[in-house]
């Protein structure tokens, strides 16, 4: 009886797998990645980006789409073939601004400054070009009050490397070519802009409410280890010296200066140490100067998700919104100003990059699981169901689906360790099948519960249809497990890590998952 009703499972299983859509490479890679939710000010509509294959197969390309916060018909906002990103609402919701490599009026396509500010409006229109800056902008901001915008953009080649280059004579070393990144401030009806920082390498800023002043992360250089030495520095939006505000050992980035303009709060180390594994937290520092804040001190992990470190004030000034992850999950954290941290999302999902209406009665942000692909979701506040207003991917719903499952096992020194498992399609329990290991990077990175098929760098799907099974391991090391986790192979990669690696293959062999062989 027991074996009949085993092959009863079994059959029907694969009964329903067959209905269903086997996935390709094709199918993989033509999955569109959506990213960037921007709520308009008065709530109705959301912005967003979504990236796709282009139509030879031979890159990505970028539009931003809108859609009805209420639900709706999503439409394209643009259809440039060039890469339009980064949409930014006015603070009267008229205008949109956005990112675009579009070619300029009068550019070759040899143009430095090719990915510059456009603007349009909302209701249809042609976009026209906003900033002309000699090096590509890479993120901006508006002002509060819509007159003034900043931007952070490449410095461009020097006249003596643009002539070396011409001769042949374009040898160089890396320090020689630095891709600075300096801040930028432009008024919007004059398009007259003026450079506001010239020395180190900018990477975020704020301006304040008033207008009259910006804070600024400067770091020594561009290089990726020097993130852990930046500090905070106020600069008038006219131009002038910058004067120091945060500067001590470690991070303190990500700048955002509080609606009411009491406060700035930022992601930082808090002057513990320089480390890149260690944790770091939202900050929070007078603009006036004076003692710093820690207002995530006993939250154990890194601040940062989906679209990195970016810090969301609440309209009300009395709280910050951020993502972070949470072993397998990643979820929206709100803080408030006396220190009081608490979990905006629940669940097994990977939550991240939100953004206010200008009243605070609702976030968006975005959302995906091992089922569901990435799609904008919005949340009325204060404590509303979330619900998805975007359906980017609906023929993925007719692909082939995969049951992911979160595994246990000790590790090394008896270490409780976590991973996700992905079974083959139509797996039946007690059948042994064949299992690919993979190994994340980082090495501090994680395997979350993301949406399976949309690796592009790993078609499991294709893997799970031909009856293996996918292991993804989070070893020590890996993030989202808090900093003793983190730390715990500094200076023992591929040590203690790998104990834990091959332990978890042992436990699916014991459970009669894996083939030893």
């Amino acid at each position: 009886m027991k074996r009949m009703l085993l092959a009863i499972g079994w059959l029907a299983a694969n009964t329903a797998a067959a209905l269903e859509k086997p996935w390709t490479s094709d199918g993989i890679l033509a999955l569109k990645t959506v990213s960037d939710p921007q709520v308009s000010p008065d709530g109705r509509l959301v912005s967003y980006v979504v990236t796709e294959l282009t139509e030879d197969g031979d890159d990505t390309q970028s539009d931003v789409w809108l859609a009805p916060a209420a639900g709706g018909e999503a439409r394209a906002f643009t259809s440039s073939p060039a890469n339009d990103d980064s949409p930014r609402w006015s603070p009267d919701g008229k205008q949109l601004a956005f990112l675009s490599e579009r070619p300029r009026p009068g550019k070759t396509d040899g143009d430095e400054g090719k990915r510059q500010v456009w603007l349009t409006r909302p209701d249809g229109g042609e976009p026209r070009v906003l900033t002309h800056s000699a090096g590509s902008v890479s993120r901006f901001e508006w002002s509060r009050d819509g007159r003034t915008i900043a931007y952070l953009a490449r410095e461009p080649k020097s006249e003596e490397r643009k002539k070396k280059e011409k001769d042949k004579d374009d040898w160089w070393t890396p320090a020689e070519m630095y891709p600075w990144s300096r801040l930028w401030v432009m008024d919007v009806s004059t398009r007259d802009a003026r450079q506001i920082t010239t020395e180190k390498h900018a990477t975020g800023f704020s301006i304040s409410p008033d207008g009259q002043r910006l804070v600024v992360a400067l770091q020594p250089t561009p290089l990726a280890n020097d993130g852990n030495e930046s500090d905070l520095f106020l600069v008038p939006t006219a131009g002038g010296p910058a004067t120091p505000l945060v500067v001590r050992p470690g991070r303190d980035s990500s700048p955002a200066w509080s609606p009411d303009g009491k406060w700035i709060a930022f992601v930082t180390q808090d002057g513990k140490d320089r480390e890149w594994y260690t944790n770091t937290y939202v900050g929070l520092v007078s603009p006036d100067g004076g003692p710093t804040r820690n207002l995530t001190a006993r939250f154990d992990e890194r601040i940062g998700g989906l679209q990195g470190s970016e810090i969301a004030w609440a309209p009300d000034s009395r709280a910050v919104l951020f993502p972070a992850a949470q072993k397998t999950a990643q979820h929206l954290f709100r803080a408030t100003l006396d220190g009081v941290v608490s979990a905006l999302t629940k669940g097994p999902e990977v939550n991240g990059d939100p953004s206010f209406d200008a009243k605070g009665t609702s976030v968006v942000f975005l959302r995906e699981g091992s089922t569901e692909a990435r799609e904008v979701w919005l949340m009325a506040l204060p404590a509303g169901a979330p619900r998805a207003i975007t359906d980017t991917n609906p023929r993925a719903r007719e692909q082939a689906s995969f049951r992911k499952e979160l595994v246990t096992w000790k590790g090394a020194d008896g270490w409780g360790m976590e991973g996700l498992l992905v079974y083959p399609q139509g797996y039946a329990p007690g059948q042994r099948v064949p299992l690919v290991l993979n190994v994340h990077g980082g090495p501090a990175g994680v395997h979350t519960n993301t949406f399976t098929p949309a690796s592009r760098l790993y078609p499991w799907p294709l893997f799970a249809q031909k009856g293996w099974a996918v292991f993804l391991p989070n070893p020590r090391g890996s993030g989202g497990y808090g900093e003793k986790f983190r730390a715990a192979n500094v200076r023992d990669w591929g040590v203690k890590d790998y104990q834990d690696l091959m332990a978890g293959v042992d436990m699916l062999i014991a459970r009669g998952v894996a083939d030893a062989d």
